[in-house]
């Protein structure tokens, strides 16, 4: 139930970290396309920088008794990249471009990532 929990948190940042990618793209290159690796880069500087501030926002873990600790690495990155795919698919069925963060590899990546720093931060007690 936690690790539910958890992952529907970083699937709606995720989704509001998209609507800011769209837009971002849209006001600084309208028409162009970046490059994968870019696109990767982005999203990892992205993934350390908010759960770095997650981190900040909420210093202790969310739920302290699961016994699994570390599931969420393993759980979230293959649960959110399917369901950045599907939304990527859904955009393109109604006409719209799909991005990076849209994709299986982009959704995984970031929430691999944000889940990386947010269990190391806690493991290692840099908060408290």
């Amino acid at each position: 139930m936690f690790i539910i929990l958890e992952i529907a948190i970083e699937i709606i940042w995720l989704l509001l970290i998209e609507l800011g990618i769209i837009s971002g793209q849209n006001v600084l290159r309208p028409g162009k396309q970046r490059g994968k690796t870019a696109g990767y880069i982005s999203i990892i500087f992205l993934a350390l920088t908010t759960g770095f501030i997650f981190c900040l926002i909420i210093p202790v873990r969310l739920f302290p008794d699961v016994p699994l600790t570390g599931l969420s690495l393993i759980l979230a990155p293959v649960i959110s990249g399917y369901l950045m795919m599907l939304y990527g698919r859904w955009r393109e069925g109604r006409g719209k471009r799909k991005t990076i963060l849209t994709s299986f590899s982009g959704g995984a990546l970031f929430a691999f990532v944000f889940s990386l720093v947010r269990f190391l931060l806690y493991y290692f007690e840099i908060f408290r």
